[in-house]
């Protein structure tokens, strides 16, 4: 679903910005899978799997979900902090990011 968010708003760059390079281009390049047998994409979601998934959740056949552990088999591992964005990222810019804090907090 995100991937295909992401094409959909490739394809309406690629409206206004006649020179963007193809969507699955900018994937391939993006994924490492230029270079590498195995793309980032697939070796997270193996990675997540096998470290986190697996070893602590249990599937709950009545309400047909995947749901964590009461017994942790192993600790959940440690995870990098996610890379910090500049606020003119989420909402164009300081002012704009504080009328949206103020909007949703009230």
């Amino acid at each position: 679903m995100l991937i295909e968010t992401n094409r959909l708003c490739h394809s309406l760059l690629s409206e206004v910005l006649h020179s963007i390079a193809s969507f699955d281009d900018l994937l391939q390049e993006a994924n490492h899978a230029v270079n590498s047998p195995h793309g980032r994409i697939t070796l997270h979601v193996f990675w997540e799997l096998m470290y986190d998934f697996v070893p602590n959740f249990v599937y709950n056949g009545s309400t047909h979900r995947f749901i964590r552990s009461r017994h942790v088999f192993r600790k959940t591992p440690a995870r990098e902090k996610p890379p910090q964005v500049g606020q003119v990222y989420y909402w164009g810019s300081k002012s704009l990011m504080a009328a949206f804090i103020n909007i949703c907090n009230a």
